[in-house]
């Protein structure tokens, strides 16, 4: 195993990590489940003709690409599109894939010398930490032989895109890609243009990858204009006009929006940097082979300097809009605490009234029970002795003496029973009075008063300032 790092210095940790055998969040299709095998489509494409082989298994690919392969004659182009890496996580955990023969893990380090850093990579799950890199490969004899490396795209919704390169520095060598979750859209690219074009245009160094690079910022694009109409949608709306819970919904759905820019700002951070990095690469090409590199690579350089000015414009504009997004946020707020503040004036206003108007009653009622107080006890006297149940009769010596009548039990329960039946009704109205009172003194009843009044305001100032 140590034998199989090129640099082990960096890749060693990585091949542990193959050989230990926690690599098990791949998803494993049904075709990658049949022992070491693992079904692939492969994409050749020679000089005078293209070749599509779909569902390669294995055996197919060593017939196809054997172990000796005979370097002296003209080698494709080949792509190899691997949905998953389900052959990875085949082995027991102490098992290396990479040391049986049988597998199309040996297979692929053997021929072509992929790193366990691009393997570890590109079955990491989604959001996980990346990187791309570049390395010379030389022979026996320190001679440089190839340029290998392997970058890594996100296209969003959980989906990422790795790709392991080697373009050869021989004289009759090719590239070769290997890449993990191709994008379907740049696919069908890839097989229209070789239809309609020439296939030595596609055998140019890196324009495999320019191509996937152009759908990638495509879909990247896409999303910005998404998010732009989205943005251009809430600056357009009078919001004068919203309620308070349309405010609360729009101010959500802009949190969702500056979220979603904030994720395209760093995806497009990424694809700069793969684009960086594939200048590296062709400085890298150019100066191993010289002389002998196609003339066409430079075309293809051409190609990243328009991909980068794109991405660079998107990226700019993604983060004009992201501040345009705080921009509304911020002017929502204000609204809703401008909604709030008129709420509150207008809850000062009445309770200002109310208070004033208790004022009153309360002077008015103290007036009356003073009056009636004042009055009270001379009324009582000369009601009670004025009654016929009360007499003055003179006696033996001629004094006057008071005389009760037998029929005083009459008054009394009269009065009893009147006085019980005046406080039933007085206790009746009274809370039926009270209820009344509390459902017109009602805060939100208040609250909601305002905001309509508020409205109606906001709708005849809108109707008169509307240009005829």
């Amino acid at each position: 195993m140590h034998d199989l790092c090129s640099h082990p210095e960096i890749e060693f940790r990585a091949a542990e990590l193959v050989k230990n055998g926690p690599i098990v969040n791949v998803n494993v299709g049904i075709e990658g489940r049949k022992g070491s095998n693992s079904l692939v489509d492969v994409l050749e494409i020679h000089r005078d003709k293209v070749e599509w082989r779909l569902k390669v298994d294995h055996q197919s690919l060593l017939n196809l690409v054997p172990y000796e392969n005979p370097l002296n004659e003209p080698q494709p182009l080949r792509i190899f599109f691997f949905e998953d890496f389900g052959f990875l996580s085949q082995h027991a955990p102490d098992q290396y894939p990479y040391t049986e023969v049988n597998s199309t893990g040996h297979w692929m380090r053997q021929l072509f010398g992929v790193s366990p850093l691009f393997l570890t990579a590109a079955t990491r799950t989604y959001g996980e930490i990346r990187g791309n890199g570049c390395f010379v490969r030389r022979d026996a004899h320190s001679r440089e032989v190839a340029l290998d490396g392997f970058y890594h795209f996100s296209s969003g919704k959980g989906r990422s895109t790795s790709i392991w390169f080697s373009h050869s520095l021989l004289k009759n060598g090719s590239s070769t890609y290997i890449v993990h979750k191709f994008p379907e859209d740049a696919r069908g690219i890839l097989l229209r243009c070789y239809q309609q074009c020439k296939p030595e245009l596609l055998r140019r160094p890196l324009a495999i990858d320019a191509c996937l690079a152009e759908c990638i910022l495509l879909h990247w694009e896409r999303a910005w204009d998404g998010h732009a109409a989205e943005l251009k949608q809430y600056e357009s709306e009078y919001k004068s006009t919203m309620t308070p819970s349309e405010t609360a919904h729009a101010i959500e759905s802009l949190h969702y929006l500056s979220r979603a820019l904030y994720g395209l700002q760093g995806h497009l951070a990424d694809f700069q940097d793969a684009i960086q990095h594939f200048f590296g690469i062709h400085q890298s090409l150019l100066r191993c082979a010289g002389t002998d590199m196609d003339e066409g690579i430079d075309s293809v350089k051409e190609s990243f300097n328009f991909l980068q000015s794109k991405a660079h414009f998107v990226a700019r504009w993604t983060g004009i809009h992201r501040e345009r997004v705080g921009v509304q946020i911020n002017l929502f707020f204000n609204l809703a605490n401008q909604f709030d503040s008129r709420t509150n004036l207008e809850i000062a206003k009445l309770t200002s009234k109310i208070s004033v108007s208790t004022q009153r009653d309360s002077s008015a009622m103290i007036t009356i029970a003073v009056v009636t107080m004042f009055f009270l006890p001379g009324t009582f006297i000369s009601a009670f002795f004025s009654m016929v149940f009360f007499d003055t009769k003179p006696d033996t010596r001629g004094h006057p003496v008071l005389v009760v009548g037998p029929q005083l039990w009459i008054y009394v329960l009269a009065t009893v029973m009147l006085t019980i039946l005046v406080l039933c009704i007085w206790g009746s109205w009274q809370y039926h009075r009270v209820r009344h009172q509390a459902k017109s003194l009602d805060v939100e009843t208040l609250a909601g008063v305002a905001l309509n009044r508020n409205d109606n305001k906001t709708q005849l100032v809108a109707v008169k300032e509307k240009p005829e």
